[in-house]
């Protein structure tokens, strides 16, 4: 499948969460497994990365390092890299290490570990559509009503043109530097709508639920109700 990497998004600093422990590092009920193990694990069963960069803040560095060689992860192809105030800056990081390990053009795939259910076919289908494009995200129909607020005024929006984005996300390693080095506007949420300034193409991969964001603390119970049932299914 050619020379593919990962960058797994893990140096948030989870304020929405509002826990004493950051949501990547909440272990959930049934395995005592932190949330991030889970889609590395997803990704190492993938067997399509040759280097995963874990990317995290520098206060959980040994936190990280702890946790890998707990669940027997501290494999040589991963590496952690200190990301930085941004997710822009934690990307262009990851971009600089991947350059100075003489990666060229590649596949880069990247994944935020709060959507912590991927599965490692996800991670595969997406990287075959970079055989013939240069960026592709996941992403969902939205299926609730939508309602916006201005000063107390409620106006319907229309859901039948609006996406959920979601990610695993996956560029050309080749385009991420071209982004990075010509946008100097970079207050994006993610990678794939700089991409689309330079590509005028946005595909898209339809995601299911099991792609959904663990972002709040109440968020918590659908994700030990998730572990339970894998582990019935197990």
């Amino acid at each position: 499948m050619g020379h593919n990497i990962l960058f797994l998004l893990l140096a948030g600093s989870s304020q929405r969460f509002n826990n004493e422990v950051k949501k990547q590092f909440y272990r959930d009920t049934q395995t005592n497994t932190p949330l991030f193990v889970f889609p590395l694990k997803s990704a190492l069963q993938a067997k399509c990365f040759e280097r995963i960069f874990l990317i995290i803040s520098k206060d959980d560095y040994n936190i990280v390092k702890d946790i890998l060689s707990e669940f027997k992860l501290n494999f040589k192809n991963i590496d952690l890299i200190v990301g930085g105030n941004t997710r822009s800056e934690s990307v262009k990081n990851a971009i600089s290490e991947a350059t100075n390990l003489e990666y060229t053009d590649c596949n880069v795939v990247i994944h935020d570990v709060c959507r912590c259910f991927v599965k490692d076919t996800d991670f595969i289908n997406i990287l075959n559509v970079l055989k013939t494009e240069q960026a592709v995200t996941y992403a969902s129909n939205v299926c609730d009503t939508l309602m916006k607020n201005k000063n107390e005024y409620y106006e319907v929006v229309t859901r039948d043109d609006l996406l959920r984005i979601l990610t695993p996300q996956a560029f050309k390693l080749s385009l991420l530097k071209e982004i990075y080095k010509n946008i100097s506007d970079l207050n994006n949420t993610d990678e794939m709508q700089l991409a689309y300034k330079i590509t005028h193409k946005y595909p898209v991969l339809y995601g299911g639920l099991h792609l959904s964001k663990i972002t709040y603390k109440e968020d918590v119970d659908f994700f030990n109700d998730y572990i339970k049932g894998i582990k019935k299914v197990l």
